[in-house]
């Protein structure tokens, strides 16, 4: 896994464990959501304050999104 964690600007950069689907198209495979729950657990084990993930692959969304893919609250 590769992420950069730009936390001045609460930007997280990262290749592959999260692709956004395009606006509107339905949530990614479950192959694909398990490694987003790992990207999710990693925040969240380093507790990183993630506003925006930008990734290198896909749409620049907020936190809500990828928190949605894998199940969870923003909040949480």
């Amino acid at each position: 896994m590769l992420v950069v964690y730009i936390p001045r600007e609460k930007v997280l950069v990262e290749a592959d464990d999260f692709t956004p689907p395009a606006p509107n198209r339905p949530l990614p495979a479950p192959r694909a959501v398990g490694f987003t729950k790992n990207l999710n657990a990693n925040i969240e084990r380093l507790k990183l304050d993630i506003v925006t993930i930008a990734p290198l692959h896909g749409f620049v969304v907020r936190i809500a999104e990828l928190k949605k893919v894998v199940g969870v609250s923003a909040g949480s």
